[in-house]
């Protein structure tokens, strides 16, 4: 993974473990619409499942 992921990845999880969505959020959405194809599904294998499991999920 790029470093630039990792970074996002850490930043995101900690914003989560926080429960700060709000930050999650913005951070990823962030790095996804300034990343190329390559990163862009790195950011999606490590945070598509963690955004799938919502505070509201059942």
């Amino acid at each position: 993974m790029r470093a630039e992921s990792e970074s996002t990845v850490r930043e995101v999880l900690q914003a989560i473990n926080a429960g700060d969505r709000t930050t999650a959020l913005r951070v990823a959405r962030s790095a996804y619409q300034a990343a190329d194809e390559t990163q862009r599904a790195e950011l999606l294998l490590y945070l598509g499942p963690r955004a799938a499991n919502g505070p509201n999920d059942q």
